[in-house]
């Protein structure tokens, strides 16, 4: 039988379309599999660790376009947490040249967040960067006592805090790590010296932009039976005593073989944290909720901080002297995947290359997110793409299998493929590409490319601006309906279908001045283009 030359073609056009719809489920069914596979032991024994990194940066005009200044040094000032933070800024004609600082904000906290935002600014001459987590008043105090500098110089303000930063997406940084270390605690930071110590190469994942975690706050007493100051002072103390007084003062609700591991090794606790830099007062005292002299106070006069962040300062330095600990921040863990005996680290950071989220039958609903991609999946939970939830992303990816699939927001490429899961995408994208098997499509608003691939599943995409690069659709038995603005231009049709009625509103299929190509194939289903 000799077929029709456009038939063969839309055939072709239809495979590649099914190929490509099966691939898609192909690699979501692999994924669900093993996404979720994960163990206590990885903190201990992760290798191929993927992560991506950020750095800045700045366009030809330093990432903000033009500004001018009144050249000179401004001051400024903003209380934070612990007191004023004070602030000299030097300007040149066009640019901020330097900012000197003086607080009196607390170690590894404020001073830490501090250091993140002046950099910052430094190098992509920018005020467009929220406040480090963990440090909130200092920072605000510190972009504050800024912010009035830009404006004696005769900055514009409003436009530094909505300027781009410049900030791009690294490439990714493959590691090989022997031990991965999740957080930057006291507890992480010794774990990772010890390893460390042991000969092992380590990588510390620290989720917020400064590392310490909750022990940059503590006060830093510990609690321990120690001869050598006790018994000067005629205190006597022992494991048992402590043991004893820590099991009965929890109401007898703890572990009775932790309590003992605590009392019986706190001592060696002690002389681990002196072994590595840190320096107790001479006498014990009875912490605050404690029932025993046996509380050791770090000596603060040494670091000139606080007790909890001079834990972190020491652990930090002893990590740093082995050479062999590497730590990342702004690095919060979301997934831990098993393969072949090897634990790999998914760690989407404040500017990575790519943000995975999984999940098998849980709801996901994205906010807020500055990344380069997104990518979800879902076996048969809901994703959500909120309208207006500071979504910036170039593209988003989104794939489940029964779930639905919402996506409200994007000015980048939305690309979603579902297997029976209904589609609802509505935002003035870049790219729009859908792809289903039996679920149903609509999708809506201005992309400037919309590419749809069906099975069975019928589709309604409505145009409300007429896109300007093409309109693909692939179809197998699926009603497709695309609808266009009344006041389009122009376009070039090329639509074909081997037994579906075609419907085709504009009449010919060379309409205007042809700038639009648009093809639409079917085997048996319906194909309407019709006016909004």
């Amino acid at each position: 039988m000799i077929q029709n030359p456009n038939e063969i073609a839309a055939r072709q056009r239809m495979e590649e379309a099914m190929s490509r719809i099966e691939a898609n489920v192909r690699t979501r069914l692999q994924m669900n599999r093993r996404q979720f596979v994960c163990g206590s032991a990885a903190t201990m024994a992760l290798a191929m660790l993927g992560l991506a990194g950020c750095s800045p940066k700045a366009d030809a005009n330093g990432g903000v376009g033009s500004q001018a200044y009144k050249a000179g040094t401004y001051e400024a000032s903003a209380e934070g947490r612990n007191g004023a933070v004070n602030v000299k800024v030097t300007f040149t004609d066009d640019a901020i040249d330097a900012i000197d600082v003086e607080h009196e904000e607390s170690r590894n906290i404020g001073d830490a967040a501090i250091d993140i935002l002046k950099d910052k600014y430094l190098q992509s001459q920018s005020l467009n960067f929220d406040t480090v987590t963990g440090a909130s008043l200092s920072s605000m105090a510190f972009a504050t006592a800024v912010a009035e500098c830009v404006d004696q110089a005769g900055g514009d303000v409003k436009a530094l805090k909505k300027a781009d930063t410049g900030i791009e997406p690294a490439a990714a940084i493959d590691e090989d790590c022997d031990v991965c270390v999740v957080g930057s605690g006291g507890a992480a930071f010794a774990a990772a010296v010890t390893a460390a110590e042991a000969g092992k190469t380590v990588v510390m994942l620290e989720k917020m932009d400064i590392y310490g975690g909750n022990t940059n706050a503590g006060e830093g007493t510990l609690n321990a039976p120690d001869p050598e100051r006790q018994e000067p002072l005629g205190i006597e103390d022992s494991p048992d005593l402590f043991y004893q007084q820590t099991f009965e003062g929890g109401d007898e609700l703890g572990d009775p073989a932790l309590v003992r591991i605590l009392a019986d090794n706190a001592l060696d606790a002690v002389h681990w944290m002196e072994d590595h830099g840190l320096v107790y007062e001479k006498e014990p005292f009875t912490a605050i909720g404690g029932l025993w002299q046996r509380g050791h106070a770090v000596e603060v006069e040494k670091k000139g901080e606080q007790g909890g962040s001079y834990y972190v300062s020491c652990l930090k330095d002893s990590a740093d002297k082995t050479g062999k600990v590497t730590l990342y921040t702004d690095a919060k863990v979301e997934q831990l995947v098993e393969e072949g005996g090897k634990v790999t680290v998914r760690v989407p950071r404040g500017y990575a290359a790519d943000y995975v989220l999984s999940t098998t039958s849980g709801d996901i609903r994205l906010y807020a997110i500055d990344v380069d991609k997104v990518k979800v999946n879902t076996t048969s939970g809901d994703v959500r793409v909120e309208p207006d939830a500071g979504i910036r992303a170039k593209e988003i990816d989104v794939t489940t299998i029964s779930g639905g699939a919402t996506v409200s927001a994007c000015a980048g490429d939305v690309v979603v493929s579902t297997v029976s899961g209904k589609q609802f995408v509505s935002c003035d994208a870049n790219r729009t590409d859908l792809n289903v098997v039996s679920g149903k499509i609509h999708a809506e608003g201005a992309s400037e490319e919309w590419e749809i691939s069906s099975v069975s599943g019928d589709a309604e995409v409505l145009c409300t601006v007429a896109p300007t690069r093409k309109i693909q659709i692939n179809s197998m038995s699926a009603s497709v309906h695309v609808a266009l603005p009344g006041d389009i231009r122009g376009f070039v049709a090329d639509i074909s279908s081997m037994s579906g009625k075609i419907v085709n509103e504009f009449g010919p299929n060379r309409y205007g001045t042809c700038a639009l190509p648009i093809h639409m194939d079917t085997m048996s289903g319906k194909l309407m283009l019709t006016r909004l």
